[in-house]
């Protein structure tokens, strides 16, 4: 599964802006349509790059698949967490604070589902519970 969720991947070409390789500042960033009246990419000369078009979307069965096999599921809260199935689902914690994405991390180990944007969830949770634990006397000293 993995490889042909790859294979996919691997058509598509790179768009780099119109004449980023004269600008430094626009080497790396996303594509922009050019507008110019006579500009070769806008006239889709191939030698001079490729333009984004609808045949390079990617497969619908392919859509939201992690190079892992397992489908995304993006998770805000702990009660979304009863809606996934493990052996064919993993989870993208969406932007929150900390708080909440260490209880959706410490249920999410419980129940064994993978947590694909961090990295080692039981290094993340003891390295903010030691800056928890390195805040605490500090803000207790402020409130005396």
């Amino acid at each position: 599964m993995r490889n042909r969720i790859l294979m996919f991947r691997k058509r598509v070409p790179r768009f780099p802006r119109q004449e980023a390789h004269k600008r430094i500042r626009l080497m790396g960033k996303g594509w922009r349509k050019p507008k110019g009246h006579h500009g070769r990419v806008k006239r889709l000369n191939h030698k001079h790059g490729y333009s984004p078009k609808i045949g390079y979307g990617t497969p619908a069965a392919y859509k939201n698949i992690h190079s892992s096999g397992l489908s995304v599921v993006e998770v805000a809260n702990v009660d979304e967490l009863s809606r996934i199935n493990p052996e064919t689902q993993g989870i993208k914690i969406k932007h929150i604070g900390n708080r909440k994405k260490m209880m959706i991390i410490k249920a999410a180990i419980e129940k064994k589902i993978r947590i694909f944007n961090v990295r080692k969830p039981e290094e993340f949770i003891a390295q903010h519970e030691k800056k928890k634990a390195e805040i605490k006397p500090v803000t207790e000293a402020k409130k005396k």
